[in-house]
């Protein structure tokens, strides 16, 4: 994390207008900042825990409840849908997707998103500038994020740009161009094979 200094000079100055000690900058208060930074934003636990990320996982998981689920056994050659006893483990569901992935392992998200997504694009474009980027055929470099959520870890592609929104973005932001907060409500149909 660097720090601006201008910025830095701002804040001692609010500081000073309201009769508190300045905060000297460091080489200790650079490394508390940055340990601050770490726990505050990541990346152990950050996308589970953010409202945004969250709905993004929400629409995928609310996705996949409304249709047909498939199983793409691929990575996990044990399973098989007809004994139970092979059926509790973790799952992984690509954006956009109906489709529930069987892993051995937790790791194994890394491989999956290898390969379903070799070239990483935003799917989710929570800026309304990321859209016009996708609408005129340009792409910000994108990275694979994995969020767990229950026994589904949802896959999905973030751009740089969406991804340094979350640390400001709202869903009342007039920039964001993403998903809303969904609740499961366990309404499923008159299908008890239905998820």
């Amino acid at each position: 994390m660097t720090i601006d200094k201008t910025r830095w000079q701002e804040f001692n100055q609010l500081l000073s207008q309201k009769g508190l000690p300045a905060v000297l900058l460091d080489s200790a208060t650079t490394a508390a900042a940055e340990e601050m930074d770490e726990i505050l934003a990541g990346p152990e636990g950050y996308f589970d825990a953010h409202p945004i990320t969250r709905a993004i996982s929400d629409e995928m998981i609310k996705c996949c409840r409304q249709g047909d689920v498939d199983y793409d056994t691929r990575w996990s050659v044990d399973f098989d849908e007809s004994r139970p006893e092979t059926m509790a483990r973790y799952y992984a569901l690509a954006y956009a997707s109906t489709t529930l992935i069987p892993l051995d392992d937790l790791t194994q998200w890394e491989l999956v998103a290898d390969t379903l997504f070799p070239d990483p694009r935003c799917d989710v474009h929570l800026l309304h500038d990321c859209y016009r980027l996708r609408d005129r055929g340009e792409y910000l470099r994108a990275e694979t994020v994995s969020m767990k959520r229950g026994e589904i870890i949802c896959l999905f592609n973030i751009c740089d740009m969406c991804l340094e929104s979350l640390r400001w973005i709202t869903f009342k932001s007039p920039e964001y161009g993403g998903p809303h907060p969904w609740t499961d409500e366990g309404k499923r149909g008159d299908d008890p094979s239905a998820l």
